[in-house]
């Protein structure tokens, strides 16, 4: 007598029609379940009065202080063993703008001594300088500077700088470009 068996699979269900009663594979599976002795359960552990592994027990004054020891000797060993690097300081790139009063005002010299100015935050100054048209014959100085962040801001930069030429001689000193090396 013909028998429908019916096969599921995680993305379809399919059927299959076999003679002769029962599937051969749920026959198969039948037989192996006979023959398969059935295992004992294994014995439960044998509970010991003297459990050390009790994670929730506060440690003793004696055992708290050789653990600090313990973890300072780790740490104490591991900072010997780790060379300890000096971190390179931070480091940008200006651009300023230098805008002079009047026509007449010597940018090439006022550059030359612009470029004389020296501070512990000021790692460079640029090799070159430009002279930026404005308007009407007037031109601005662009001069670029290294500095180190930690040591000198923009602010501290253009007051040096109007303080050595003068503010007679200067109309503003601006950034106007700035960029991390």
């Amino acid at each position: 007598m013909p028998v429908v068996q019916i096969v599921d699979t995680a993305l379809f269900s399919t059927y299959e029609i076999v003679e002769g009663g029962a599937a051969p594979a749920k026959q198969e599976q039948e037989k192996k379940k006979k023959e398969e002795p059935k295992k004992a359960a294994p014995p439960p552990p044998a509970d010991d009065e003297d459990d050390d592994d009790d994670l929730f027990a506060e440690m003793t004054p004696e055992e708290e202080e050789a653990h600090e020891e313990m973890l300072r000797q780790k740490v104490a060993a591991a900072m010997a063993g780790k060379v300890v690097k000096e971190k390179p300081k931070a480091r940008s790139l200006i651009v300023l703008e230098v805008k002079p009063h009047e026509i007449d005002t010597d940018l090439e010299a006022m550059a030359l001594k612009i470029k004389t100015l020296e501070h512990a935050g000021i790692q460079n100054w640029g090799d070159e300088h430009k002279l930026i048209p404005v308007a009407f014959g007037i031109k601005k100085l662009a001069i670029s500077v290294v500095v180190f962040d930690d040591d000198i801001d923009t602010e501290a930069i253009e007051d040096m700088i109007i303080e050595l030429v003068g503010e007679e001689l200067i109309q503003s000193v601006d950034v106007a470009a700035m960029s991390k090396v």
